[in-house]
């Protein structure tokens, strides 16, 4: 009766363990990516023989393949021209430097050619999913290491298409010869461009067409056809079943229904790539990390020291700030679910090794593993380098950190009874124009060298360095000034500042933004008297409008007062 309904039991399977997967890695505070790893690698240690394999491998497929249309989708040529010129030609220079350097490490720790192509490639990439995600539950993704690593994020999933078309030709290169490779690899490319060119004219078309039909399951029917017979058409032409599928979604990002198209598509792809992970995970051999620990650990380590490095080296060479360059350095350590992919285009061609393979999944999912920890302490290892530095190196320590410069400007600075703002992002901005326009005196301090120029422009007292820095804040005349205003959303730099402040200067009031409910307590016990809150701060705005709306019987002020002492802001917060 189960041979039967065969794909079902897979099915039923499957999802099941994801499930379990996924509320363990939720629970847990993990990327959901994660626990289907997990749960697929210990899966793979109990018996499965029921399962249809075949069947699974092309649903995998299917799931890469949706996985690239969605993102096609999200990406248009013209959104990829406002990408800064520092993302754009640091994130080609870091996907280089990484291939290169591991393309020099591998073979001298065994792996052949193509296994190591394959492996240079997927360490040269990092995971959007699990970045993006910490950065937003974080509050960070609009601060300037967090616009930094997004944008490099995006170009190196645009750099998996390439990737895609030119490693298979790369690793065959070394048994079959180039003179082979290149006239094959050049028709599929020249045949792959017509197709796209006249594709851009008639396949948006088609989508106002089926559009004109107001039905949402014509719609998808169209979407999933087109994903699927793009990619079959890429594959028959030697190329990976993806490329098609990336390309379907890149020309038709350019219509207006592509935001519909994403909706409707995106719960198709999650289901697929779920069977994906699932599949990669289960077939990696469990006994692999057992047998190969050591050169695991090693290649972890070497990956965070070469990507830290170079990511951040890039970033100081561009001119940002040490701090800003070591936080992008830390965020982008590890391997991206693009990585499995590619991984899985290698085994599936039968360019790379199973052994490779399993190096590939096992350093992803460490590296993975370990990135909310760097995240949690970036800021944390910069300061405790950049006073070992200080020191023990104080030659270093001037080139990296500019606090450590002579700066007659900064050592002029005489004032008095004036506010302190760290941070000039969009709070800080506003807060700023408004003391402007009071003329109430305050300093700026910012690691924002665009920043920084913005407002020596503008005749503004501005310092450029980290805010958390001791001799910044001495630099600002904290020790005279009346408040500081903290704009900056990380909990470490707050805690530093306010320490270093009140070091300075007892009486200097301090007051706070925080984008953690659970960090507000923790900010009041350290010395900050008032502690904003964006989301609760929005929240009370609109309950005074509503009171005012609909003519509250009562005052709504009492409530609002007991609001923030549940809250933990107490009747000091500005109201």
């Amino acid at each position: 009766m189960f041979q039967e309904m065969g794909l079902a039991v897979d099915l039923v399977t499957l999802f099941s363990v994801a499930l379990i997967g996924g509320i363990l890695a939720k629970r847990l505070k993990q990327p959901i990516i994660l626990g289907y790893l997990i749960i697929g690698l210990l899966f793979s240690l109990i018996p499965h023989h029921f399962l249809d394999w075949k069947n699974l491998k092309v649903m995998a497929d299917i799931g890469v393949a949706f996985l690239m249309f969605t993102l096609g989708l999200e990406f248009s040529f013209n959104r990829f021209r406002k990408i800064k010129d520092v993302v754009l030609w640091g994130g080609i220079l870091q996907i280089t430097l990484v291939l290169a350097i591991f393309l020099v490490i591998l073979p001298l720790l065994g792996f052949s050619f193509a296994d190591s192509f394959y492996i240079a490639a997927a360490f040269s990439l990092s995971s959007t999913a699990v970045v993006v995600k910490i950065l937003s539950d974080k509050g960070q993704l609009l601060t300037l290491p967090g616009q930094i690593m997004v944008g490099w994020l995006l170009l190196q999933d645009l750099a998996v298409l390439p990737m895609m078309i030119l490693l298979p030709s790369f690793a065959q290169a070394e048994s079959t010869g180039w003179n082979q490779v290149l006239p094959s690899l050049g028709r599929s490319i020249v045949i792959l461009y017509v197709v796209l060119l006249l594709a851009k004219k008639i396949v948006p078309k088609l989508v106002d067409w089926i559009a004109s039909f107001n039905s949402r399951e014509l719609l998808l029917l169209f979407v999933v056809s087109l994903a699927l017979l793009a990619a079959f058409f890429t594959y028959s032409l030697g190329m990976s079943f993806a490329i098609g599928a990336f390309i379907a979604g890149l020309i038709i990002s350019s219509t207006v229904e592509s935001h519909a198209i994403f909706a409707e598509i995106r719960p198709l792809r999650d289901l697929f790539i779920t069977v994906f992970f699932l599949i990669l995970a289960m077939t990696t051999n469990p006994l692999h990390w057992l047998t190969h620990w050591q050169l695991i650990l090693e290649l972890v380590l070497i990956l965070i020291l070469v990507k830290l490095l170079v990511v951040s080296g890039l970033i100081f060479y561009f001119g940002y700030h040490s701090k800003v360059a070591f936080l992008v350095g830390v965020g982008l350590v590890q391997v991206g679910e693009f990585g499995f992919v590619l991984a899985q285009e290698g085994l599936h061609q039968g360019l790379i090794t199973p052994t490779s393979y399993s190096t590939i999944i096992a350093v992803t999912l460490l590296t993975i593993l370990l990135t909310p920890f760097l995240f949690d302490s970036g800021t944390k290892i910069y300061d405790t380098g950049r006073r070992f530095t200080h020191h023990y190196l104080p030659q270093l320590a001037v080139f990296l950190f500019p606090e450590y410069r002579e700066d007659k400007v900064d050592q002029e600075l005489k004032m008095k009874n004036h506010i302190v703002i760290c941070g000039y992002g969009r709070m800080g901005r506003y807060i700023g124009r408004a003391l402007q326009l009071s003329k109430i005196p305050f300093i700026v301090i910012d690691y924002n060298k665009q920043v920084v120029a913005q407002l020596e422009q503008a005749s503004i007292p501005v310092i450029y360095g980290d805010p958390a820095d001791f001799e910044v804040l001495k630099r600002a005349q904290v020790k005279t000034a009346k408040a500081i205003v903290i704009a900056i959303p990380d909990f470490y730099t707050q805690s530093r500042i306010i320490t270093q402040a009140r070091t300075l200067n007892s009486q200097v009031k301090i007051l706070c933004r925080t984008h953690q409910e659970a960090d507000v307590p923790r900010l009041r016990t350290l010395g900050a008297e008032i502690i904003v809150q964006p989301e609760f701060e929005a929240g009370v705005y609109v309950v005074n409008r509503l009171a005012h709306l609909f003519h509250f019987s009562e005052d709504p002020r009492q409530h609002i007062h007991r609001l923030r002492i549940e809250h933990g802001i107490i009747a000091n917060t500005i109201t």
